[in-house]
């Protein structure tokens, strides 16, 4: 068996943290795919780089998986290893430039440090056609290097409820339309929730029993029932690399009114009920009024049949075809 080890810099006590690659790393543990794991801390500290860099010079393992770019995948970049992996998820990739000055800065850097690291990748995994396609645009000579693999999701967590009785769970009103917003901090300037509620309150005009939540902070195994107790999700954020939130309410035969980010725009075209707008509340309004209005007289039925192409089984064979495994 070779020696695999993911780099990161997630804590695993923190809730939303990193959720995706855990999930991962049992499910591959399952499998009888043992990966050792060194979460970097402070990367952002000279002192603490440098002793890192240090201390993990010489690991050569077979293959070194940094599981985000930035200053992650760029100490990752300088360690010794048979085959290296980067995976690029979003805000390793995007410059977000509505936000302080300190954030500016900080993201300026994180993106410089993921193109700084590239070259020295044996491959490149993105989270969306997207990503792939900007990244080809900017790095052409890596295009062979460059695989399409979203993160997964595990369908025997996610599975649609009886709308009602998922409601009921949660404390909402049968006869309510609910938005669920899927943020993770409602202060998280990328996900723009000004945008999103600008956009609820116009809405809400049209639709007097129109109310909303936020999906934060829920344990990960109970997020279902809030996704199906949902008739939508809606999401602002500037930019994503594949949002997972998305995937999941898929799963949960909920629709979706979203911006025009990651991929969102091609499952927009293979189902009536889901809908990408540009980023004006009058447009993001108008859509959710649609759907309200096409939700009263039909229900979705193919938005699980979309989900299923995100089934983390599938995602594990594409990782381990890229490790060659």
């Amino acid at each position: 068996m070779k020696d695999i080890v993911w780099t990161h810099s997630f804590r695993d006590k923190f809730v939303s943290s990193g959720v995706f690659m855990f999930v991962q790393l049992n499910q591959f543990s399952k499998r009888g795919v043992d990966i050792r794991q060194i979460c970097f801390k402070k990367i952002f500290n000279p002192f603490y780089f440098v002793f890192q860099l240090f201390k993990y010079y010489n690991l050569n393992p077979d293959i070194l998986h940094s599981q985000y770019g930035s200053g992650n995948g760029f100490l990752t970049s300088l360690l010794k290893a048979k085959f290296k992996v980067l995976s690029i998820r979003g805000s390793d990739w995007y410059y977000h430039v509505n936000q302080g000055f300190v954030g500016r800065i900080r993201s300026y850097i994180a993106t410089r440090l993921t193109y700084f690291s590239l070259g020295r990748y044996d491959s490149i995994i993105v989270m969306s056609y997207r990503i792939k396609a900007e990244l080809v645009n900017k790095f052409p000579d890596l295009e062979h290097r460059i695989s399409v693999v979203t993160d997964g999701i595990d369908l025997d967590n996610f599975y649609p409820m009886d709308k009602f009785e998922a409601k009921s769970l949660i404390g909402i009103k049968n006869n309510t339309f609910l938005i669920g917003l899927g943020s993770i901090d409602s202060n998280n300037s990328i996900k723009n929730i000004p945008l999103a509620l600008k956009s609820i309150e116009i809405a809400k005009k049209s639709i007097p029993n129109l109310e909303f939540i936020f999906i934060s902070n829920v344990p990960h195994q109970d997020i279902f029932k809030y996704l199906s107790a949902c008739d939508v999700v809606l999401l602002t954020s500037e930019y994503e690399g594949w949002p997972n939130i998305i995937k999941e309410a898929l799963a949960c035969n909920t629709p979706f009114v979203s911006t025009d980010v990651s991929d969102l725009k091609l499952i927009s075209k293979r189902t009536e009920f889901c809908f990408v707008s540009k980023p004006d509340p009058l447009f993001i309004a108008k859509n959710i009024i649609k759907l309200y209005s096409k939700l009263l007289v039909d229900k979705p039925k193919d938005l699980t049949v979309i989900a299923s192409e995100f089934a983390l089984t599938s995602v594990l064979d594409k990782i381990l075809n890229i490790y060659k495994l």
